[in-house]
């Protein structure tokens, strides 16, 4: 076996198998001695920003993208216009649940 060494809590760990060792490395109670109690969902806003280099057409997120965050009780903040050049109008984010606001 090689010595796998957790980014986390940097404690070794030793298995034959290398799925233990990743599962012990990434635990839960060494995630929360570090960073603390999760963040319930309701309390996090995702924010899309428009593109601003040019000849740059992406967005970040879709209006179906936006549609699971919501659903899964997250905030989603779109910034007005970020979806025009990839066929996404304001009004396709607003019935997906987030909030356009402009810059």
């Amino acid at each position: 076996w090689k010595p796998l060494y957790s980014a986390i809590s940097e404690e070794k760990v030793k298995s034959d198998s290398a799925d233990d060792n990743i599962i012990a490395a990434f635990e839960e109670t060494s995630v929360r001695g570090i960073l603390g109690e999760p963040i319930p969902y309701a309390d996090l806003t995702v924010g899309v920003s428009k593109e601003t280099f040019p000849g740059e057409n992406r967005v970040s997120l879709t209006p179906d993208s936006v549609a699971l965050l919501t659903k899964a009780g997250l905030s989603v903040v779109v910034e007005t216009g970020a979806g025009e050049k990839a066929s996404f109008p304001d009004a396709t984010y607003v019935a997906a649940g987030a909030i356009v606001l402009p810059r």
